[in-house]
Parts: C-alpha cells; structure tokens; sequence
C-alpha cells in the first residue's frame, strides 16, 4: 500500500476503538496533517487504558523510516507513532500495523455501556461528589469572612456572570460590597465600576445597558435595542435586585430548606426582574445546595434537592448529552453530568471509566 493511501486510512480512525492483537488502541485525535515533518501533528491515542500525545508518521514499509533517514533528522524527533503497512522492522514508539487492526465499533458512540441504570448510578454519585467540592469552596469563604450573606452575594454574583464573565462578577462582588451597590444607580455602575472591574466594556455600553451588537461605540442618541442576556452591568443591576428584595439571603434558604419547601415556593422567593428561570436553577445547583451542605447531613440536602429541576443547559451539558446518550431530571444529576463529561469524557479517559464496556 502506498503512504498517501496509508494517510487517508490513518485519518479514517479518527475516534474509533481498534485492536491489533495484542493492543486496544482509542485513537482519539489522527493528529493535523503537515507537509513539514511528521505526517501528522499532536496526535492522541489512548494505548491499554493510557492516553499519549504526539506526532505520527506514516511507512509503507518499517525500514522507510531509516531509509528516509528520519532516525537522525531532528524534525522527527517529535514521532511517537508509527503507522505502517508491512513491519519489516523494529522501531521505537508505537507502531500500529494496519494490515493487523480490527474495529471494535463501526459506529463509535464513545464506550459506554448502554445500560440506564448503570449511567445514572455513576452520574449521581459524581454529582454528589461534585457538590461537596463546591460546598468546601463556600466554607473555605464563611471561615474567611464569617459573613453568611456576604458568601452569598459573592458566589451569587459569580453564578450571574456565565461562564464568560463569572470571575469579573466574583471580583466585583468582592470590591463592591452589597451596601455600597445598594447605593448605585445604573449610570454610576455604568461610568465608575464597569471602567474598573471591565474595562473591555468602556466606551460600548450605553447607560442603559444596551450593546452594539458588533462591540463598537455608539454614535450619540442612537443607542441599538439589543441588550444580550449577558451584559456585565445587566447582571450587576439584577444582583442589586435580588438582594434589595431578600435582604437576609441566608436565614431565607436556611428556612425555605428547614420548611422542606418545594421547588416553586423557592422560585417564587427569589424571582427578580431580569432573573431567567434558568439561571435561577443554575444558582441553586451551585450555590444555593452547596452553602446547605455546610450546615445539615449531606444525605438529607440531596434527598430534597433530587426533586428539583436540573441547571440551565450550557454547551457542556448539551454534548454530554449527546455523547452519553443520556438524559438528566434533576439538579443533583444536572451536576454529576457535567462531572463524568468534564473529567473523564472531554479528556478521553474511557478505559478509567467504571462505564465502559467490557
């Protein structure tokens, strides 16, 4: 087989479980193609349970890797696979022998188990696990301050910046005490904070809030209508909101938690103009069980909190989902979703996974 047929083989393994006899090989990534060098760049394979990074070179024959002299050319020193057709040789590295491969999944969904039961089991555990990471972080903060609603607002306040803006709102909220935002109107938080705490933002916000949909400056008494769900001072201003209507954030989750109250009695506590109902359940899964999980037995806060509603969906969850082919009911498996799929599906570590198949 010649080498620009070996290449187009090579690509055609992408995400694809192979075994060569004596391996099982996850290639993961085929690497990019190169015409300086290896053939392919920053290749990823997953070799017996152990994933390895590196360039790819492709033979048609074992011996062209030292006819070719590239054993003493620099350039290939990154190679760390070897992917050939007839292995007249030994070579160093790995080499993966197309003539001797087998497919293991034609149509390759991952390597989970397609039992339900299995996946929820491990999802709930992770989110659990998940949970207390974050409820250590809230009582690392109390022990700090040793204010119960000022680690509300701060963390509050992070969850209102999405993941674009959650350590600038987590920032602010730690310059900007609650006292001092209650005393501000929006062209103050607009001219003064926004200039300090988001300077990017200078010069394209309008009083109001509204943005330029492309980011640039606004000609004088035109503002657009547009105002992204977003905006750092929108946030800000819904912040201010909520804890203008529950002055005392603690004692209200503290009692609506001690009152085994349902979910909707919390969504009517702490609806607020601007506040979505997405983001409202985004506050209780990070914040709101967190910050419970530091004053009563874990098992009684998950037992509650397992019958209200997941998170809002972000790009995560929604690959999660797809990958897994699996869904997710409440606020305890929303959490352990976003678990199993940031530590162990993003990073390819299927065979450390208790859910692949046997």
């Amino acid at each position: 087989m010649k080498e620009h047929e070996i290449k187009i083989l090579w690509e055609g393994l992408s995400n694809t479980l192979i075994e060569d006899g004596q391996n099982r090989i996850f290639v993961v990534f085929p690497g990019i193609p190169s015409n300086v060098g290896p053939d392919f760049k920053n290749a990823i394979i997953v070799l017996n349970g152990t994933k390895i990074i590196g360039d790819a070179e492709c033979h048609s024959r074992a011996s062209y890797w030292f006819k070719h002299n590239h054993h003493i050319n620099k350039e290939f020193s990154s190679v760390k696979f070897h992917i050939l057709w007839e292995e007249d040789t030994k070579l160093d590295g790995t080499v993966i022998n197309l003539q001797k491969i087998k497919s293991l999944n034609h149509n390759f969904e991952f390597l989970c188990r397609n039992e339900e039961e299995a996946k929820k089991g491990e999802i709930n555990r992770l989110g659990k696990i998940r949970l207390k990471r974050k409820a250590k972080r809230i009582m690392e903060r109390l022990q700090e301050v040793n204010n119960n609603n000022a680690v509300l607002y701060e963390f509050i306040s992070e969850a209102l910046g999405y993941e674009k803006y959650k350590i600038k709102m987590l920032e602010f909220a730690r310059k900007i005490p609650y006292d001092i935002l209650a005393k501000l109107d929006s062209n103050s938080l607009n001219e003064v904070i926004l200039k300090e705490i988001f300077p990017e933002t200078e010069g394209k916000l309008h009083p109001e809030g509204k943005l330029h949909p492309e980011g640039k400056p606004y000609s004088e008494g035109k503002p657009h209508p547009i105002r992204p769900a977003n905006i750092p001072l929108k946030r800000i201003l819904i912040l201010q909101k909520l804890f203008e209507k529950i002055p005392n954030v603690s004692d209200t989750v503290h009692n609506l938690f001690e009152g085994r109250k349902k979910y909707k009695v919390w969504e009517e506590t702490f609806k607020t103009p601007g506040l979505g109902i997405g983001r409202l359940r985004t506050i209780v899964a990070n914040v709101l069980i967190p910050f419970l999980l530091n004053f009563y037995p874990e098992e009684e806060v998950f037992s509650h909190f397992a019958s209200f509603p997941p998170e809002e969906e972000n790009r995560f969850l929604k690959e999660a989902k797809r990958r897994l082919k699996i869904s997710y009911s409440n606020a305890i498996e929303g959490q352990g979703l976003l678990e199993l799929f940031l530590t162990r599906c993003s990073r390819y570590l299927c065979f450390a996974c208790p859910l692949r198949r046997s």
